[in-house]
């Protein structure tokens, strides 16, 4: 090894020096790219974060207008919208926001039918048989005062006779509440 060193000229310690320098600078370029293949894996998954803190964004914004609404579920203040909207809104059921349509129909002498129309805010919304179900029982099973008395449900696919379409459904329903005239709400 002394004999290296000692019979080292200029040329071969620029070659030495050259082989470190190559070295180190691989070493370097190594670790750069594996850093920037790492970069474009977590940008791969940057949409589906962007659509999860869309719909997270929606849900609390359902939340804050359920909250601002400060109505109560029972007696005679019973509002029928709020009640609609927030079972639409649970996270279990993960409806999102509908339309309530309120109309009042006479069934008979003091008797008040209250109907209120439901469906998706948005036409384009489809949602599985589970979550429809899960939100028409909801609406039944919270409130004693409250019935689903129509529903339909369609393919949002176009499928022909005989096809398995997928499981996306739009769905209309209706909830009915009857009540005596002299008897409050």
């Amino acid at each position: 090894m002394i004999s290296f060193f000692t019979n080292l000229s200029f040329p071969r310690a620029v070659i030495l020096l050259s082989f470190i320098a190559s070295g180190v600078l691989g070493y370097y370029v190594r670790r750069d790219t594996d850093r920037l293949d790492q970069i474009h894996r977590e940008l791969r998954d940057v949409p589906g974060i962007v659509q999860e803190i869309q719909r997270l964004g929606i849900e609390v914004e359902q939340y804050r207008q359920l909250a601002d609404a400060n109505s109560t579920t029972k007696g005679a203040d019973f509002d029928f919208t709020t009640y609609i909207r927030s079972i639409a809104a649970d996270p279990l059921v993960g409806i999102g926001q509908v339309k309530v349509d309120p109309s009042t129909r006479s069934a008979a002498k003091d008797i008040i039918d209250r109907v209120y129309k439901i469906r998706p805010n948005n036409k384009n919304q489809r949602y599985g048989r589970q979550r429809i179900g899960n939100f028409l029982y909801k609406l039944e099973a919270e409130s004693r005062r409250v019935r689903v008395t129509r529903f339909i449900m369609t393919p949002f696919d176009k499928i022909k006779p005989g096809d398995i379409g997928s499981d996306e459904w739009s769905f209309e329903a209706a909830i009915t509440s009857r009540s005596q005239v002299g008897a409050g709400s």
